[in-house]
């Protein structure tokens, strides 16, 4: 008996603002992936390694997203500048936070959105690689996106602020 398919947590088109920092680390690099390929010395792979990830994650996140990209016509993955997450963005960060909270079956559900059984399971052990190096960096995605909260601070200061403060007394 399979377990219903949960619901996304990350959706597509969401503001990239709303991410936290291990999410955006992972959707950043994903596109640097996409724009780049798998060439040898491209930056996804030196970030990484600033990131403090151990060099062993490279080789299973290759293979994920290569698995991953193989399994559709075209991935949705935004160009790096964009400021919104694509759908197949928001579903790599879904399964990984799954995978980095103990639920690999309902991870397992989301590779099968992209591919057939065989290939899924391929999938399934380089994704708990990499979640488990992204973990070890100490980059634990939420299995909600953080709620970026947004302080709007005012150019100059109210003039009842001014007056108060001319108003006081000098020690």
């Amino acid at each position: 008996m399979s377990c219903p398919l949960p619901a996304a947590q990350y959706a597509a088109n969401a503001p990239l603002n709303t991410l936290g920092t291990a999410a955006a680390f992972l959707v950043m690099t994903v596109r640097l992936w996409a724009a780049t390929g798998s060439d040898r010395g491209c930056s996804w792979r030196e970030g990484l390694i600033i990131a403090g990830i151990d060099r062993t994650a490279s080789p299973p996140f290759d293979r994920l997203l290569r698995l991953l990209a193989t399994g559709r016509q075209s991935l949705d993955v935004r160009a790096r500048q964009c400021p919104r997450l694509g759908r197949d963005e928001a579903l790599l960060l879904e399964c990984v936070s799954l995978l980095q909270h103990e639920q690999s079956p309902r991870a397992e559900q989301i590779l099968g959105l992209w591919l057939r059984p065989a290939a899924r399971r391929m999938a399934l052990i380089a994704a708990l690689q990499l979640s488990a190096a992204l973990a070890g960096a100490r980059l634990r995605i939420p299995p909600c996106p953080a709620r970026a909260e947004s302080v709007v601070l005012p150019l100059r200061r109210p003039a009842a602020v001014r007056e108060a403060r001319l108003a006081q007394p000098e020690l």
